[in-house]
């Protein structure tokens, strides 16, 4: 079953009983969580002035495909009180994939790996508690100095580049290379 890496951040209402409640409505919509970092508190990034987040993240299991992984996390926010109306405003509730096994995509709703994942501490340092196997060794290689070097953004980016090298192959085959491997797309 693909294991998928899932980012969760609060700033309005109970911040820390939203995502822990994402993390139980989960399992119902097929998407077992095999382990949940900590939560931390953390500074908003962009968007209008808004309060402090608790972030955290969670490594799963589903045999949900991403889009229909995204929708389920799309439910779960609404369920939980998320309303859009402001871009990177406040919220209930954000659910992100970040990355979903091996796969590489861009589609209009959905980018894997996340875009701005390696940018942003809020994310880095709760998916660094719950990355495993070749990708957590390539993640630890790599995150070294992270602690030394404030930097570290420079750092995660050249991580995202290691991780995730897309291969052309002819047709509509794409080869990803992980760093540990390569795998083969079919897109």
């Amino acid at each position: 079953m693909p294991v998928a890496y899932l980012a969760f951040g609060s700033n309005l209402g109970d911040r820390e009983d939203n995502i822990r409640r994402a993390w139980a409505l989960l399992p119902e919509k097929g998407v077992k969580i095999l382990q949940a970092s900590s939560i931390i508190e953390t500074d908003p990034v962009g968007g209008p002035p808004q309060g402090l987040f608790l972030n955290a993240a969670a490594r799963v299991e589903t045999e949900l495909g991403p889009l229909p992984l995204l929708r389920v996390c799309q439910e779960i926010e609404t369920a939980l009180g998320r309303v859009r109306t402001v871009k990177d405003g406040p919220r209930a509730l954000d659910i992100d994939i970040l990355l979903y096994g091996d796969i590489k995509l861009n589609e209009p709703d959905l980018v894997i790996p996340h875009p701005r994942m390696y940018e942003r501490d809020f994310v880095m340092r709760p998916l660094s508690g719950v990355m495993e196997g070749p990708v957590r060794a390539n993640f630890d290689e790599r995150a070294a100095s992270w602690d030394e070097d404030p930097r570290w953004v420079r750092t995660a980016r050249e991580i995202a580049d290691a991780l995730f090298r897309e291969i052309p192959l002819s047709g509509q085959e794409t080869a990803v290379d992980l760093g540990c491997g390569t795998g083969l797309l079919t897109l």
